[in-house]
């Protein structure tokens, strides 16, 4: 009848949660956050000892667990939090068994088989030994980054900066956008990283168990302090059916508490005064540059000349003060953590400007100031309802308010060199203009074990984030200068003074806000694990769980926006286009402009995904393990407007087989040999409908500027959230003389019945790996491994499209499958206007012409790693990687400099294949080639060495890495824009150029000063890349009654001899907006030749140089400057900054601590 109560409690309990969770609408899928032991207690002739009581206690585990061993003597636990644990044994007539020091980390279930000696059980037989450092049964690769590894090693401020820790991964530049000062650490590209050749928006971050993914673009969308953290787990390769997402899965356990009260005071800082001038800070491409007093010059058929901009280094500083404190409110019963970590970072910039102010006094000198406050918080409760039911809830808090962020450019550190923003007007650079952004994460959890051999888990977590702007200038028209500098000598007479500025000046600050873009994502899961045994024993695991995402947005202008391009010819979607200007060459007396609305994004969506996956480790005998599980998904991207396309993939398209098998070869724990097989499916991001299904909002209006006097430029909006750049035909408003020339929709909605936008056979992101290996125990604290993976992608998902007159339209499908395989074959439709504008049919461009290539991606990996298991003294891991990747496809994140420069986080909707010419090189060949982060060869030393004297203790700890360079390759301008360009010699081929800077064009010979071809290497890399990260911990005992009492100090050194690797070359060889396109016939004129661009291959160099229109007959220049100028159908121009550098390493960065530990 006790037995019958118990139960039922349990199930209630269970119920309860359940219940209690679902009517909180959760939904996200669980991960590993607890350990196991397992094992068999035999007696000294090596019978099994049935009946004997095993417990586990540990400062990490409330109370204590207590299981008998089964007929066969096995004992097994789960669900154990990670920390150091003791095992004690106990049977009848056998001495009792104690093993102290094991060391359990997330995700590990060691074996420890234990033999008992006779006697009595008020013997204890005592052995202090740590988990065997092989598991034997596992087939994955995955590392749990300890706590007391985190302790000393060099690190961030947040999770991620432990990444590189595991097998195959490194923090990648390419993989990362540019950050700034206020980024917590304040490094150059370090926030984005790669795990076996796929990109950031592929890997899977947690918090507890907890998706914290971007929801729009993937990567890291919750940064957790340090002092937050008791372990983190990095899977690379062969993980379980129970983990979803295309790449590497990264999972942070909290802290708990514990049954006595410890915790800290700390403090950080750092300065400008401790780093290095990091010119990666302030520029997207680190300060490379054309003079931007100088335009190109189509008369002399030359670029602005290059100027490397150096700039001062701002003022800074930044303190991080907090505490964490943990204990029991009711001893082995409730035990509570909290933590406050906020960070407060200050900014000063001080610009000397040119002008002065209507009354004719000089603008001077000016300070402006920029702050950052964050504010961290998390607190955790941990509750052992009874001996089984363990219950668990915390609630992490993050708010960032960023006040100034509308900064002048800083000021050259030569004076010769210009700042391009110090012509404008200080007033300009309001101090208020800013953003807020809470980010929160709740999870609540539990787990019962209803027998020795049944546990059942369950989560729900919920995760909130919202940013806002603050302080956008409204109602004021903007206008910028772009492309080209009024002052450039090419231009015609007649601008008038006060209109001319230089290239980058806009007369009011960038005018889009963010009214709000709330993301939040529920989740819930549950699942049980049950133990038994047939043909050997079986730990088989299943569950369910749900995942409901939502997106709630509001951006847009707050008054117009004109792109100047002063002396620009304009190159239009439309053919036809310039039939209506009168004017050759798109363009009108002084150049073009853009009226640009875009990119605005409005709506409201849901989606609710589900998942379920049933999974076996089952240990045969004679030492083998089989791993065999499979995953299922159900998944919906939603549409922003009514009508528009979605995406729906049933439980049937992503069917996931997890297939693994480890052997104890020598079967005493010491070597194994493991392989796995798995499909992985990626979980698709909103980045993808709200640029495909109408989240998003882009038109230009483009006009021929052919009156200088830009205050008769004046757009309108007929009312609140009317665009400025309609749907179709010219903006509203007043335009003088400037003639309107097209409208082109960037952002077009497919929806014809006919000609659906997404493919109705679209398969998920789909890719599937091989991992072979071994692992061998040299001591129990030492071991090896080796590891050969194979990862080969078999579906991508993009945006694929074709240029029509007017626009753009995209598809969505599998890059060289289905509907997106023949877009130039086929007539499509533009629908974007349905049901106010009727669709229109345009006929195939190219019948003939080859299908489009499928993406390809291809990663071979053999890895070999030495680790030296942390003890109270040293810690150290060596590892090494051969490595190829290739294809045409870099993944979710594009790595490619001429798409957002890159570590542009777009999933789905990146520019590989946008136009069809992208995916094929100039010699009618599919584009393949390494891809942009290749690094055959990648080393990385990790270590930490302590050394006690004198009542204290020093420990040093050091992160060396050592990668090949990168590929480079050449992007050629073509088709369309600059960015949908052609790899003209394949990915990893790199064309050198050259053209006279100092030549002129004559009359007598309108085709001088040639683009000239000097050679083509395939191979050509960046250098090598090479960083020390090093930190310093020196402690002191302050009281000899407690250890645990001590003030320490600490240093933390990123990229601590403040190497200056070139981590990318400028790819695209066309001063500004150039672009270069093979035309039907091979002259300047006529229908874009498909054929040249795809299958037969083209001369791109006698392309580049073929003489314009309006420019064969002299005098040269003509006298309208835009008819011949250096725009789309104008003269080509090498760019000055073409193969000079465009990305560096990181700067040094240094941040210094004090804490006082109790």
């Amino acid at each position: 009848m006790g037995t019958e109560r118990v139960c039922f409690r349990c199930c209630l309990t269970l119920v309860l949660i359940c219940a209690l969770t679902l009517m909180m609408l959760p939904a996200a899928f669980a991960q590993e956050t607890t350990a196991g032991i397992q094992g068999t207690v035999k007696d000294a002739q090596g019978g099994t000892v049935p009946g004997a009581t095993v417990e586990v206690t540990s400062p990490a585990l409330i109370g204590k667990k207590e299981v008998k061993t089964d007929s066969t003597g096995v004992y097994r636990f789960t669900n154990l939090p990670p920390g150091e644990y003791t095992l004690t044994i106990t049977a009848p007539n056998f001495r009792t068994y104690k093993r102290t020091g094991i060391d359990l980390s997330a995700g590990r279930l060691p074996t420890i088989d234990v033999q008992l000696e006779i006697g009595i059980t008020s013997q204890v037989v005592e052995v202090s030994a740590a988990a065997p450092i092989v598991d034997v049964t596992e087939s994955k690769a995955a590392v749990t980054v300890t706590q007391d590894i985190l302790e000393v090693m060099p690190k961030g401020r947040s999770f991620q900066s432990v990444i590189p820790f595991a097998p195959g991964a490194r923090q990648e530049p390419l993989q990362s956008t540019a950050r700034s000062v206020l980024s917590q650490g304040g490094a150059g590209r370090s926030g984005g990283f790669q795990i076996d050749g796929a990109s950031d928006s592929e890997n899977t971050y947690m918090v507890e168990g907890m998706d914290t993914t971007d929801i729009q673009n993937g990567g890291v969308g919750a940064n957790v302090p340090m002092e937050f953290i008791q372990e983190v787990q990095i899977k690379s390769s062969g993980f379980e059916a129970e983990y979803g997402g295309g790449s590497g899965v990264i999972n942070v356990i909290q802290k708990t508490g514990s049954n006595a009260w410890h915790g800290s005071i700390i403090a950080y800082y750092r300065s400008d005064g401790l780093n290095a001038n990091d010119q990666c800070l302030w520029f997207t491409l680190c300060g490379l540059r054309t003079n931007p007093r100088i335009g190109t010059s189509s008369s002399r058929r030359v670029d602005s000349p290059l100027d490397q901009d150096n700039t001062k280094k701002d003022h800074y500083r930044a303190i991080d003060p907090g505490f964490e404190i943990g204990g029991p409110i009711f001893k082995d019963k409730l035990w509570l953590f909290t933590s406050y970590i906020p960070s407060f970072t200050r900014l000063t910039r001080t610009v000397h400007f040119t002008g002065s102010d209507a009354n004719g006094t000089p603008f001077g000198t000016r300070s402006f100031p920029e702050s950052q406050d964050v504010h961290n918080a998390l607190t955790r409760l941990d509750w052992s309802a009874t001996s089984k039911i363990r219950l668990h809830a915390a609630w992490q808090y993050g708010y960032t308010r960023i006040t100034g962020t509308n900064l002048p450019d800083p000021d050259p550190i030569n004076p010769a060199q210009v700042n391009g923003t110090a012509g404008n007007t200080p007033g300009q650079y309001n101090a208020d203009r800013g953003s807020v952004n809470p980010n929160s994460v709740y999870s609540f959890g539990g787990d019962i074990n209803v027998t020795s051999k049944l546990v059942v888990t369950a989560r729900f977590g919920y995760w909130y984030t919202d940013l806002q702007d603050r302080g956008v200038t409204t109602g004021t028209p903007r206008f910028l200068w772009d492309s080209a500098s009024t002052t450039s000598a090419s231009l015609p007479p007649g601008v008038p003074a006060q209109f001319q500025q230089n290239t980058g000046f806009q007369n009011v600050p960038a005018n889009t806000i963010r009214n709000f873009d709330i993301n939040t994502r529920k989740g819930f899961n549950a699942d049980a694990s049950y133990f038994f045994k047939g043909w050997g024993t079986h730990n088989i695991k299943g569950g369910y769980g749900f995942n409901r995402l939502a997106n709630n947005v509001n951006t847009g202008f707050a008054g117009s926006f004109v792109r100047l391009e002063w002396g620009q010819s304009y190159g239009p979607l439309d053919p036809n286009a310039c039939d209506v200007t009168g004017k050759p060459a798109c363009s009108g007396t002084y150049g073009h402009f853009l009226v640009r609305d875009g990119v605005d994004t409005i709506g409201t969506v849901s989606s609710l995904n589900h998942t379920v996956f049933i999974q076996d480790a089952w240990t045969v005998g004679r030492g083998l393990t089989l791993n065999v599980g499979v995953r299922f998904d159900k998944e919906h991207i939603p549409a922003f407007v009514p009508n528009a396309p979605v995406v729906n993939f049933s439980f049937a398209d992503k069917v996931a087989p997890r297939l693994g098998f480890a052997w104890d070869v020598l079967r005493n724990g010491k070597m194994k040999l493991f392989a796995s097989y798995g499909k992985f499916f990626d979980i698709m991001k909103y980045s993808l409908p709200q640029g495909s299904f109408g989240g998003q909002y882009w038109h230009d209006c483009a006009y021929q500027l052919n009156d200088p006097d830009i205050r008769n430029i004046q757009p309108v909006s007929s009312a609140p959230g009317v665009h400025f750049c309609p749907q179709s035909g010219p903006a509203a408003g007043s335009f003088s003389t400037n003639t309107f020339i097209e409208n082109v929709n960037y952002r077009s909605v497919i929806l014809f019945p006919t000609d659906p936008g997404v493919d109705p056979n679209l398969k998920p992101l789909q890719q599937h790996e091989m991992t072979v290996g071994a692992e061998y125990a040299l001591k129990r604290s030492t071991g090896v491994e080796i590891r050969y993976t194979r990862k080969r992608l078999d579906y991508a998902i993009e945006d694929v499209g074709v240029a029509v007159p007017g626009n753009e339209l995209y598809y969505i499908g599998n890059p060289g499958y289905g509907i997106v395989s023949n877009l130039l074959q086929r007539t499509t439709y533009d629908s974007s206007g349905l049901p106010i504008v009727p669709a229109t049919a345009y006929p195939a461009q190219c019948p003939d012409c080859p299908l489009s290539p499928k993406a390809v991606r291809n990663y071979d990996g053999l890895e070999a790693r030495v680790i030296q298991r942390a003890s109270t003294k040293w810690f150290g891991m060596a590892s090494y990687t051969y490595s190829r990747l290739w294809g045409n496809y870099g993944g979710l994140t594009s790595t490619e400099i001429s798409d957002g420069n890159g570590g542009r986080h777009g999933p789905n909707n990146s520019r590989y294949f946008d136009l069809p010419n992208m995916a094929w090189d100039a010699h009618g060949h599919p584009a393949m080639g390494y891809l942009p982060t290749d690094r055959p060869h990648t080393l990385k030393l990790v270590g930490s060495y302590t050394l006690k004297w004198l009542n204290q203790e020093t420990t040093l700890g050091i992160f060396q890495s050592v990668f090949s360079g990168t590929p480079l390759t050449t992007c050629w301008p073509s088709a369309s824009s600059t960015s949908s360009c052609e790899y003209v010699e394949g990915h990893g081929g790199w064309v050198n150029l050259s053209q006279d800077p100092a030549a002129s064009i004559s009359a007598a010979a309108a085709g001088s000063n040639p683009i000239k071809l000097v050679s083509i290497e395939h191979g050509k890399r960046t250098e090598m890349y090479s960083q020390t990260d090093f930190s310093i911990h020196h402690q002191f005992h302050v009281n000899k009654a407690n250890e645990a009492m001590t003030l320490g100090f600490e240093v933390n050194a990123y990229n601590l001899l403040n190497q200056h690797a070139v981590t990318a070359l400028k790819d695209t060889p066309f001063a500004g907006s150039q672009i270069s396109t093979p035309r039907v016939g091979g002259g300047n004129t006529g229908s874009t030749d498909w054929h040249a661009l795809t299958d037969k291959g083209w001369d791109y160099i006698a392309t580049a140089n073929l003489i314009p229109p309006a420019c064969a007959n002299p005098p040269v220049p003509p006298p309208t400057a835009g008819q011949c100028s250096s725009g789309g159908a104008g003269y080509k121009a090498l760019s000055s900054i073409y193969g000079q550098p465009a990305l560096w390493q990181g700067g040094r960065t240094l941040r210094l601590a004090v804490k006082f530990t109790f």
